[in-house]
Parts: C-alpha cells; structure tokens; sequence
C-alpha cells in the first residue's frame, strides 16, 4: 500500500471523497476513469491514494498525488540502489512497485530486496504546451 512517508510543504492535501468501484482498497493509487476512481496500470500516473475504507455511498477517501509528497511502499522484487531516481512500474494491485523500469514511482530509497520498503514520488506529467 502507498503510505506518506513525507512532505516537503508544511500543508496537508486534504481529504476528498469520490466516487469507486466496490473492489479498491486502503493504498491502491488511482487514476479518474468515466467519472470514478479505477486502479492505476503499471505506467499510469495516479491522480490519487485512497486513504480509507469505502463509504455506503460509494465513495472512497482519497488524497491527491503531488510531486511535493513522498510515498512509502513495498517492492515486489529487489530494487538495486543503481535505480534511485529512476522511475519503476507498479504492480497490477496498484498498491505496491515493481523492478521493471519505464513508469511512474521515482525511487528514492530501496532496501533492495524482494519485499524491502521503498520510498519515492510519483513523477508529473509533462505541461503541455
């Protein structure tokens, strides 16, 4: 699960409620798809985490995803420390990284093992322009 580890600005993203399918969970990183939250792929750029239990009226709390936020999570394989600052890929429950290069999660700490703890931020997407 994504889990803050730290933010460089002293302000807290607050906490909003949107609407999800049933099936998401507590850390899952999530991107806006036809108007609810849906699990991210392994390269997609997460607009939020969910940050608890869903509500009876469907909706989820979730925070928004900001470059100026650190996440900790777990690494479903060994991430050598020759991958800080590089961007890896998240797995398919969306709630943890892989090794695999080319996604979103930009490692800054790895304990390099196959379940270690990794912290990192979630690069933003180029200003289009």
């Amino acid at each position: 699960m994504f889990l803050v580890s730290r933010r460089e600005i002293a302000d807290v993203e607050p906490t909003v409620y949107i609407k999800g399918a049933a099936s998401l969970g507590l850390g899952v990183a999530c991107k806006m798809t036809s108007g609810q939250l849906a699990k991210c792929a392994a390269t997609d750029m997460p607009e939020y985490i969910i940050n608890g239990p869903q509500r009876a009226d469907g909706t989820y709390p979730v925070i928004r995803v900001l470059p100026t936020t650190t996440f900790e999570t777990i690494s479903t394989a060994a991430i050598t420390a020759d991958k800080i600052g590089t961007a890896v890929q998240m797995d398919t429950a969306a709630d943890k990284v892989t090794a695999s290069a080319g996604g979103a999660f930009i490692v800054e700490t790895t304990e390099n093992a196959s379940n270690g703890v990794v912290t990192g931020h979630f690069k933003q997407p180029a200003a289009a322009g």
